[in-house]
Formats: C-alpha cells, sequence, structure tokens
C-alpha cells in the first residue's frame, strides 16, 4: 500500500490515533525492555559482588595459627583434634557453638569455650574448667563433683 490509499481508507484524525496508539505502544515496550536490562544489569552486579567475597574470604581468610589458652587439664592438640579445628579452613566457619558441643560429650572438665577471632588469620580458643567441688566414695569408686552438680569423673 503506497501513502495515497492509506490516506483514502483513513481519515487524518484516524491516522493520528493510530500513530499515537503506535507511538505509546513501542515506547512502552522499550521501557519495559529498558526496565529488565536495568534489573539483570543489578542481579548480575550482586551475583558477581557475592563470588568475589567468597572468593576472597576462602582465598585470603584462612586459619593459619590455632592457640588454646586456659586448659589445665587436656592437652591442647586433643582438645584441638577432638574440636574438629583444621589449620588452613576458614576463619568465618570457626563456631564456638559446634566447638563447645563437641567438647561436651568428650571432656567433662570444659565448662566453656571461646572463640575469639584475630583477623586475618588466627583464632584463639579461649577455655574455661570446670573447677572441682567436692568427691565422696561409692562402693570403692571415687567420684569428684563441680560446683554445678556435673559428674567430672
Amino acid at each position: 500500500m503506497d501513502s495515497e490509499n492509506v490516506n483514502d481508507m483513513y481519515d487524518s484524525s484516524e491516522l493520528e490515533v493510530l500513530n499515537r496508539d503506535s507511538r505509546i505502544y513501542y515506547s512502552d515496550k522499550k521501557a519495559k525492555r529498558r526496565v529488565r536490562l536495568i534489573l539483570l544489569a543489578v542481579a548480575s552486579g550482586i551475583i558477581l559482588l557475592a563470588g568475589t567475597l567468597l572468593l576472597t574470604a576462602y582465598l585470603f581468610f584462612r586459619i593459619n595459627t590455632v592457640s588454646v589458652e586456659g586448659n589445665t587439664y587436656y592437652d591442647s592438640e586433643y582438645l584441638l583434634s577432638v574440636m574438629g579445628v583444621n589449620e588452613g579452613e576458614s576463619i568465618f566457619l570457626a563456631d564456638q557453638n559446634k566447638y563447645a558441643k563437641k567438647l561436651a560429650g568428650t571432656c567433662p572438665m570444659v565448662y566453656s569455650v571461646r572463640v575469639d577471632k584475630v583477623y586475618p588469620d588466627e583464632i584463639k580458643i579461649v577455655i574455661t574448667e570446670e573447677i572441682p567441688s567436692y568427691y565422696f566414695y561409692f562402693q570403692g569408686l571415687c567420684s569428684v563433683v563441680s560446683e554445678s552438680g556435673k559428674v567430672l569423673y
């Protein structure tokens, strides 16, 4: 169709309405496309930033030095092996609740565990030991009990 045939089919007001509707439709389509691109760019940026942070934490914040303080009853190496602390792990994975749970069943003399993180590569594990309060003999066995009523040995 050439422009004369189109003009013959529609009068000028109808053509203006059609042109305006077409412009609105295509401008809406462009705006939606722009919004999608912006959302994609933001999501890609967030994913890239999260990946970079995880990679940095994995590569640079590794445990190189582990020290155990406050223990007199148990050997430091034994405590570290029971807790599962290994050099080379991420410092962010050092969790005092996890360590305390692991020590609770095997080391009755341990009262509490505190993990101090010294960034970028050191952790200090501070052990508080139970204080034996009293002991008693029963059927030839000696039991030592702490102030809190916990049987130590």
